[in-house]
């Protein structure tokens, strides 16, 4: 089975080769509570209750994702080194489970991972060690357990998965040849940072454009952070991060406080076009006279949405693409396919 894992700070994206895919927000909590409780409204423990095995070592429980944000031991993996942070290896293993067909016995994996522009060139040698030849044993709720052995490890880099989505058809082909002719811009908006990407055609043929590609350390998390600070003024009340996120993915966008609903959305609206505001002004500081050659520039990530209606005045042909937050995982597994195929 061939897998792309986009581990991000917000948001973990995967895809699989036989089509399936598997999002969830990148938090974890230790799982301390009793699983019996889950059936209080019936059926069985969640799938975001999640226990992971490797090799010898004892079992880890942990509540991975949406059920995550709502406990008080909530964190992110949020080191800057990748192989450092906490739950990094468990929100790899709970994708693979998700993607691993029902029955399917031990999977062997061709995993491809990404890094942001920022790390990959300092860290992508050591992310693909650290994954080569590992194998788990996961359980997700009362779903079968799996055991999962890495085949393969690839490491590329955010921004370019979504060029390659883009250019390349999921078997690897090549899906618009005149794109690959043309200079294109990414902006690919994360939930900690943006990665912005060109990629340009010359006499040498096709390839990056490095001085023009890098990270900006701003996201989603500034959105984020606006609209909290908003909810406690309005409700006088402390609120965190984890509950704000919440009440947007499960709620609707309304915060539920002591006596009183509040809505989140205008003051997301608020905060996104002031957050793309400035992520425009320093891509247009960055990119320069070059935005005059670009053919399209590429809007992608978690993120997007929420910025592309500041974002798009950025080129007359800003295009949001379809499914934002998976086009880095789709782009790079069809990259993988690519570098298979008989020369």
């Amino acid at each position: 089975m061939r897998v792309a894992v986009d581990v991000g700070f917000g948001y973990v994206k995967a895809v699989a080769d036989h089509g399936g895919h598997f999002t969830c927000p990148a938090v974890i909590a230790p799982d301390d509570g009793d699983a019996a409780l889950d059936q209080v409204w019936g059926g069985g423990p969640r799938r975001e209750r999640v226990t992971v095995q490797e090799g010898a070592e004892a079992a880890q429980r942990w509540l991975v994702g949406s059920s995550a944000l709502n406990s008080p031991g909530a964190t992110r993996p949020w080191a800057s080194d990748a192989t450092e942070r906490v739950g990094y290896d468990v929100l790899v293993a709970t994708a693979l489970a998700a993607l691993t067909p029902p029955g399917a016995g031990t999977v062997a994996v061709d995993l491809v991972l990404g890094l942001p522009l920022g790390l990959f060139g300092s860290q992508k040698d050591a992310l693909a060690a650290r994954f080569t030849d590992r194998t788990w044993h996961v359980q997700r709720g009362s779903d079968p357990a799996v055991d999962v052995s890495i085949a393969s490890v690839m490491v590329l880099a955010q921004a370019a998965g979504v060029y390659y989505a883009a250019a390349l058809t999921g078997d690897g082909r090549v899906r618009d040849p005149g794109l690959l002719r043309r200079t294109v811009g990414i902006v690919d908006v994360g939930f900690r940072t943006v990665d912005y990407f060109v990629m340009a055609w010359d006499d040498e043929g096709l390839h990056p454009i490095p001085a023009l590609s890098g990270s900006i350390d701003t996201g989603m998390v500034e959105v984020l952070e606006a609209v909290r600070r908003r909810a406690v003024q309005a409700t006088g009340q402390m609120v965190d991060a984890f509950q704000v996120e919440a009440a947007i993915r499960q709620a609707g966008g309304r915060l539920y406080a002591p006596g009183q609903t509040v809505d989140l959305r205008p003051w997301m609206a608020e905060a996104g076009e002031a957050v793309g505001r400035r992520v425009a002004d320093q891509i247009r500081l960055l990119w320069g006279r070059h935005l005059l050659t670009m053919a399209t520039i590429l809007l992608a990530g978690g993120g997007a949405a929420t910025l592309y209606p500041t974002l798009q005045h950025l080129h007359p042909e800003a295009l949001l693409v379809d499914d934002p937050a998976l086009a880095n995982a789709r782009g790079f597994l069809a990259v993988q396919a690519m570098r298979r195929l008989p020369v």
